[in-house]
């Protein structure tokens, strides 16, 4: 049998299921006594980690009834769409941005633009396409560099083993070896060290665009929010009422006013720049003065609707809003789909079906702008002009990434009915009804919404507008969750607390850090602007950089795992490349005008995310170049001034080949052992999750009586490391398991060997057949003396012992090297939450031991 370190050298064999599956013939067998039946499947080559890693036959893809996809298709209306479905508030004041419309015409030319974008982007390319792409129903960038992982072998940490493959889910989705250029383009991928961290890095910078983008999206949307003229009309009145306080506060103003001369301070008698929060369940009243600032297109409505409403107290409102927008994300996917999806139900049956009113009652003849010549023709009369007016088509599909990254909180299919049901017609009806509208009325194109509601539905329209607004920020929230956890267990970020919200879909996540930040940052946009136009041109590029991003990956996915045609993928890249990189260049054109926040925030965002995985590859690299060799763990273990004293002790290591520096480091200055020792490795594999049955991979190193295990515990991008149940009792079951499947695998071994002797011997069958019920009983009663000893050991106390290791830069190492390990990576560090705050384990029996790497 193996020792531990032959992990370490070589790859182990891999004996699937089907192989070690015993005849028929052997079952029947009258030399086959076992005291205990266990599942044949789980039978496995003994000297592996493998003996648990089979694929489970209960672990099937779960059919989805159709009232579960009904439901979850009503869901997602609330949750994906607020932010696609709110952009015919200012698509068209965007385009047409000084106000004027030159030509009669280049309202069809706009109107086709949209169209077809909406036409080719979310629903072709995302809806029919990239949906195609989850990864066990997990959608994101980091969906799509995970299965290019499991196929190709780009990943920078030298942690795969070949019992991953035995995973069920990663053998569902392993494709078969096909074609000569998906062969050739996997060959370049795994040889070529540019092209792995090039594709890391890449895929680091789209989940950050993302992540941006959810910082973006309130911004715009929580400008909608300052409705609530009812509630700063009653502020008002009752402040009145209080001449001493709004003395009080106007003193307060006046002092801030003096410190901040550039300030632009409102009148005192309108003050709403007072917010009421109550966060923390403590209330604070807080005193806000905010820069003034032009507001989105709903801005126009609320100016039309009460012209006594300054600038001040939008963006106050605003920011209030966006606290409680933020607030309620606690309450997870579940709750605030049900909250949000009726909300934009009644706005797309609204915008769709004043849409289809204003297209009958003002110009009809809109409907020629499915032809794309006026798409040409737009672009022969204006020219340079027309090229920077796709800045402002582009906000038609802001929020279309959404469809993708949200997926996990949904199915695919529940997503691609409302899609195709409900939004695009919805969506279609309201840019045609404006654009028939500004046929008849082309001054009034800066607030063409608005100015196309009849106005018996002014007010009604005016507050759905207002909520679907909050609403909008909803689904890049959401997607911002999905995208972190997936990167958190892919190691490409930081430690946080990642909440599962509902005990019935996987995908539906809650991580509080990541929500304040967002919070913080978003009101940070919403008041450190100036104009909103400047918002806009920075949504525009994080809208867009994504998008082509994803475009990339999906035709790497294209050619290697799908192996589609290539006349098909070519097809792609002319269609749907070129009218995303004429949009990448049409928004870049207003970097200087905004554009460069998405870009600033992902750099933030890259910075943080690379320091963490560049410095986590470092430390694997140095354990194992300093791992414990299997001489000098049976050296350690066997020495006689080393006590083994009662109990079971636990190791933590992220290294998987082999034993980490630290216990030798422990072992060094605490000359004492447990007398039964596990090396627990917590290991994420690239899918999203992994059955609890195919978890834990056990390896015992010899000799026997040593009682000393290496255990693997594998999840998924998804799977809850915090398990309900203590993680410890789940840890001894399975390795209880490990060693009854240990004696039976060797006990049919043992009984193959019988029955071919038994053959060709004829007469000695019976004497054979005796002795070899006596091995198995002996081993048997073995077997449960090492459990009783494990038992007996948990009795007298687990010991959970976790590696406190300080990473510095090492002797010689360059300034930039010094600056990255040595602050960044420790500021990160002393700030995240740390492995055993993962699991259910007692402080009592926590043992930390401190370790100094130099890198």
């Amino acid at each position: 049998m193996a020792a531990v370190g032959d992990l370490d050298h070589r790859e182990p064999k891999t004996t699937t299921a089907e192989e070690s599956r015993q005849t028929p013939e052997a079952v029947n067998s009258p030399h086959l006594k076992l005291g205990k039946k266990h599942s044949s499947k789980k039978l496995r080559h003994s000297d592996s980690l493998d003996i648990e890693a089979g694929k489970v036959s209960c672990h099937d893809t779960k059919v989805v009834n159709w009232c579960v996809i009904l439901q979850l298709a009503f869901q997602s209306i609330g949750v994906v769409y607020g932010d696609i479905g709110t952009s015919p508030l200012y698509v068209y004041s965007s385009t047409f941005s000084n106000g004027i419309i030159k030509h009669p015409d280049d309202i069809l030319g706009v109107l086709s633009l949209i169209l077809y974008t909406l036409t080719l982007i979310p629903l072709a390319k995302y809806v029919f396409i990239v949906l195609r792409a989850t990864d066990n129903g997990q959608g994101g960038t980091f969906a799509l560099y995970s299965l290019i992982c499991r196929y190709a072998k780009v990943g920078l940490t030298p942690s795969q083993q070949a019992e991953d493959c035995d995973v069920s889910n990663f053998k569902l989705e392993l494709p078969s070896k096909r074609l000569r250029l998906a062969a050739s383009l996997k060959s370049k991928l795994e040889s070529s060290k540019f092209a792995k961290v090039f594709l890391l890095l890449a895929t680091m910078l789209g989940t950050s665009m993302v992540m941006g983008d959810g910082i973006l999206t309130p911004s715009m949307s929580g400008n909608f929010l300052t409705i609530i003229i009812i509630i700063t009309t009653i502020l008002q009145l009752i402040l009145e009422k209080f001449s001493a306080f709004r003395l009080t506060i106007a003193n307060v103003f006046s002092a801030y006013d003096s410190q901040s001369p550039n300030l632009e301070v409102g009148a005192i008698d309108v003050f709403s720049r007072i917010l009421f929060s109550h966060i923390f369940d403590s209330f604070v009243l807080i005193f806000f003065v905010v820069k003034s600032m032009a507001v989105l297109s709903a801005v126009a409505g609320l100016k039309n609707a009460s012209p006594k409403m300054t600038e001040g107290m939008i963006v106050a409102i605003s920011v209030a809003i966006l606290v409680c927008l933020f607030a309620v994300q606690r309450l997870g996917t579940d709750k605030v789909g049900y909250s949000f999806a009726p909300i934009i139900f009644v706005w797309f049956t609204m915008i769709g079906g004043i849409g289809a009113y204003n297209f009958v009652k003002f110009d009809p003849r809109v409907i020629k702008a499915v032809n794309p010549k006026y798409i040409v023709d737009y672009f022969l009369r204006n020219k340079k002009e027309a090229w920077i007016s796709l800045g402002g088509v582009v906000l038609a599909i802001t929020g279309t990434e959404a469809l993708f990254a949200d997926v996990g909180h949904f199915t695919v299919r529940s997503i691609q009915i409302s899609m195709c049901t409900i939004t695009y017609p919805a969506l279609v009806l309201a840019y045609t009804g404006q654009a028939s509208f500004l046929r008849k009325n082309g001054e009034f194109v800066s607030d063409a919404f608005y100015k196309s509601v009849p106005h018996p539905l002014y007010w009604p329209m005016f507050v759905v507008a207002v909520l679907a607004s909050i609403i909008a920020s909803q689904a890049m929230i959401s997607g911002t969750f999905s995208i972190i956890q997936q990167s958190l267990s892919l190691g490409c970020f930081p430690r946080v607390k990642v909440v599962h919200t509902s005990p019935n879909h996987d995908g539906q996540v809650y991580i509080p850090e990541v929500n304040y930040l967002l919070m913080l940052a978003s009101i940070g946009v919403t008041v450190g602007f100036r104009t909103t136009d400047k918002i806009g041109n920075a949504y525009g590029i994080a809208v867009v950089f994504v998008m082509a991003l994803t475009s990339s990956l999906l035709v790497l996915i294209m050619i290697m795992i799908w192996k589609c045609n290539i006349f098909f993928i070519i097809a792609y890249v002319l269609v749907i490349g070129s009218v995303e990189l004429t949009y990448l260049s049409s928004v870049l054109y207003k970097f200087a005008q905004g554009g460069y926040l998405p870009l600033a925030f992902a750099t933030f965002l890259m910075t943080v995310m690379f320091v963490w995985n560049n410095v986590y590859r470092r430390k694997y690299y140095y354990e194992l170049d300093h791992k414990v060799s299997p001489e000098k763990l049976k050296e350690i273990t066997s020495d006689r001034n080393i006590c083994r004293i009662p109990g079971l002790a636990i190791f933590y290591s992220e290294l998987v080949h082999g034993i980490p520096p630290i216990f030798k480091h422990y072992v060094a200055n605490v000359p004492a052992l447990h007398s039964v020792l596990v090396f627990v490795s917590i290991k994420s594999l690239p899918i999203s999750k992994v059955p609890v049955e195919e978890r834990f991979l056990f390896r015992r190193v010899h000799p026997k009586d040593l009682n000393v295990f290496r255990c693997v515990v594998r999840y998924g991008y998804t799977d809850v490391q915090n398990e309900d149940e203590s993680f410890e009792n789940m840890l001894v079951e399975k390795l209880k398991e490990f060693i009854r499947d240990e004696l039976w695998a060797s006990q049919m071994g043992s009984n193959a060997r019988v029955a071919d002797e038994d053959q060709e011997l004829g007469e000695g069958i019976i004497v054979n057949g005796e002795n070899e019920d006596k091995n198995q009983e002996q081993q048997e009663e073995e077997v449960e003396k090492e459990i009783e000893a494990i038992d007996k050991a948990m009795r007298a106390g687990i010991v959970h012992l976790f590696g406190e290791n300080e990473v510095i830069a090492g002797k010689g190492a360059g300034f930039g090297k010094r600056i990255l390990i040595d602050y960044m990576y420790d500021f990160l560090k002393k700030n995240l939450r740390q492995t055993d705050k993962m699991f259910h384990i007692p402080h009592k029996r926590k043992l930390k031991v401190g370790m100094t790497y130099e890198l």
